[in-house]
């Protein structure tokens, strides 16, 4: 989860590489043409665009940061917290949800003798339907199961953008059957059999049950240099790869081939157990607040991720990252980093 100290981090960043572009452009060396001139002069708009809107995107979510707000999200949850839990052991209640369901893919109906008024609450309550049916099914499933819809269409908008964030952090995705069959079961009652979006919920909800775990497997303890214990390190080739024989004829780890990703040799699904490997880099102190961004990106076409083990100036314990492979390999590419050693984890 990103926190504060991440966001922070991010922007420092940002902030200090931009700070050193002026005094680059005075180099010798630099001499653009007309048309790099033009794409210079166009990169300059587009980063002041792009921060005009993060000055606005801050503003806005500011107005929610108050222990006011935080306080009253904190006790909705404390109350939703139990069902959300709940549903893993397959109890859920059918009447909240249902109500629930019916509220967030049906919407309120507005009528023509609908007094100013009503019309605008209704008009509220339709944009907050909108924006729990954009929300990741299991997200949906568990807001649906936890909170009654006379809390929610009725709460203070600040609450309820808070509450939604909580809610997807404790939403459970790996959902029995039970669960499953409910909301199916729904789509032969009105108003469900004639809602398109509820359908595709349905689906989206099985495809959750294809893809999640059955287990989750535990990951061998590693010795200080990174290796799983018990067995022996490949030796690093001179620049800085591999060699290309490896102990164990079965694994075949990714090879780095020191260009962008799509020209990556990547694991084919054959071995999917096997694809996740472990990368070791030797990061400069300088350097270390570029890989923050690296856990905030989602996974890359689907593939499982590369956890990242980074040595602090000689000492022999790691920071680990779950980042995607494709996502460490360019950012290693762009910087100029060449993994010291890298291979496949044990399981």
């Amino acid at each position: 989860m990103v926190g504060v100290a991440d966001l922070v981090a991010d922007m420092c960043f940002i902030a200090g590489r931009i700070e050193a572009i002026p005094a680059k452009l005075q180099r010798p060396g630099i001499r653009p043409s007309s048309q790099e001139v033009a794409k210079l002069h166009g990169l300059i708009v587009e980063i002041v665009q792009q921060a005009k809107a993060l000055e606005r995107k801050l503003a806005e979510c500011a107005t929610g940061w108050t222990s006011e707000v935080y306080q009253k999200a904190d006790d909705h949850m404390s109350r939703a917290r139990p069902a959300i839990q709940a549903i893993s052991q397959g109890q859920i209640k059918g009447p909240i949800l249902r109500r629930n369901l019916v509220a967030i893919f049906q919407g309120p109906q507005i009528s023509s003798v609908d007094s100013p008024k009503v019309k605008m609450r209704k008009k509220s309550r339709a944009q907050r339907c909108e924006t729990l049916r954009g929300l990741e099914p299991a997200i949906i499933l568990a807001w649906g199961a936890s909170l009654p819809p006379s809390i929610w269409e009725e709460m203070d908008r600040l609450v309820f953008n808070d509450l939604i964030k909580q809610v997807a952090v404790e939403a459970i995705i790996d959902l029995p059957f039970s669960v499953r069959e409910i909301v199916s079961s729904l789509t032969r009652e009105e108003p469900f059999c004639s809602i398109a979006a509820y359908r595709s919920f349905v689906l989206a909800v099985e495809n959750l049950a294809s893809s999640a775990p059955a287990h989750q497997p535990k990951r061998q303890r590693l010795d200080k240099y990174g290796s799983p214990q018990g067995q022996p390190m490949p030796d690093p080739s001179p620049d800085g790869g591999i060699d290309s024989v490896w102990s164990d004829p079965g694994t075949r780890p990714m090879t780095w081939t020191g260009v962008v990703p799509n020209e990556l040799q990547v694991n084919d699904g054959q071995n999917f157990s096997l694809s996740l490997s472990q990368l070791r880099f030797d990061v400069p102190d300088e350097k270390v607040v570029d890989l923050l961004g690296l856990r905030t990106t989602k996974l890359d076409h689907g593939l499982p991720p590369i956890t990242l083990t980074v040595p602090f100036d000689g000492n022999p314990a790691f920071v680990f990252f779950n980042v995607p492979r494709e996502t460490a390999f360019l950012y290693a590419h762009e910087i100029g980093w060449k993994p010291s050693w890298f291979g496949p984890i044990a399981w």
